[in-house]
């Protein structure tokens, strides 16, 4: 507390002339004022922390460097606030301030900064300076994941993966498909791993097993290329056991396929546990089977594997 004390103080001393651009911006129409403000908070923000640190062209100067950073925080810039606590949790014991640090990482995360999100996400999955709470982590890590973060689901994985082992199958799917494609492909990719790899006990004769949806979303995320490296073959294999297995959608996509190729399923023979029979290799076999479930096209298709995502009309 005592070092954030001397900074402001050392900025109502050594800075007065920058006390107007304090203010509010919605005290001024002035469109021109605003972005040389913007501007301003935003260069001073960048030489701050490059300040702090130093580099090839410049010698590190922490005290000017933690005035410029303060003012750009005080300023409202997001990667200020988020630049300041991260200097206040780690940096140097003069300016170690962590509850300090976890305000202003919670509101650069509240205007939206991924990196906030994920350091924010960090301290309560460590309970080091708040008390742990993985489900407020979690929240985190997805959404700086879902603005293009991708360490956050590096890091939601490495925290969740040991509860979603222990989750039911139907359930982690489901969850799976509320973040994939767009949100967290990797982590949908990780769940989808379990749930394809986890026994399940179905009902009845109708009931389609997690499991084979589960291979069916793998099947999309390896054609694409999202979550796992692209794979063709790999792809065309798990689409035809999530078929077997009775996705109706699967069915569809491999009697399509089947239509356009009709030995496309030849290749892959060989990393089938059951040899391919002759009506597998005929598209109205997997089209009749698909049909039963109300299977008929591929926007249904998909539509069904990915409840999330709009489909094309």
């Amino acid at each position: 507390m005592r070092s954030l004390i001397a900074l402001t103080i050392a900025l109502a001393t050594i800075l007065p002339s920058l006390s107007s651009l304090g203010r509010p911006l919605a005290v001024s129409p002035d469109n021109t004022l605003r972005s040389k403000e913007s501007h301003y908070r935003d260069s001073i923000a960048d030489l701050g922390y490059r300040l702090y640190f130093g580099d090839s062209t410049l010698e590190a100067q922490p005290v000017r460097a933690m005035l410029l950073i303060a003012e750009a925080s005080h300023l409202g810039d997001p990667r200020a606030d988020n630049n300041l606590a991260f200097i206040l949790l780690n940096g140097d014991s003069t300016f170690r301030d962590p509850q300090r640090a976890l305000t202003l990482f919670r509101r650069a995360a509240d205007a939206g900064l991924p990196t906030a999100m994920a350091q924010l996400a960090d301290l309560y999955r460590s309970g080091t300076v708040c008390p742990p709470d993985t489900d407020a982590a979690s929240k985190l890590y997805l959404d700086a994941a879902a603005r293009g973060l991708r360490d956050a689901e590096i890091k939601l994985i490495a925290m969740c993966r040991p509860k979603w082992i222990r989750t039911a199958p139907d359930s982690l799917l489901h969850f799976a498909q509320s973040i994939y494609p767009r949100i967290a492909p990797t982590a949908a990719v990780e769940m989808l791993r379990i749930v394809a790899d986890t026994p399940y006990s179905i009902s009845s004769t109708d009931s389609i097993p997690p499991s084979a949806t589960a291979l069916a979303i793998l099947g999309d995320a390896k054609a694409r290329g999202l979550g796992t490296p692209y794979d063709y073959s790999q792809s065309l294999l798990l689409f035809f056991r999530a078929a077997r297995l009775g996705d109706p959608s699967a069915q569809f996509i491999i009697a399509e396929t089947l239509d356009l190729t009709p030995d496309v399923l030849i290749p892959i023979a060989s990393a089938l546990q059951q040899p391919l029979s002759d009506e597998e290799l005929t598209p109205g076999y997997w089209y009749e089977r698909a049909a039963a479930h109300g299977i008929t096209d591929a926007k249904n298709a998909y539509a069904r594997l990915l409840p999330t995502v709009r489909q094309p009309h």
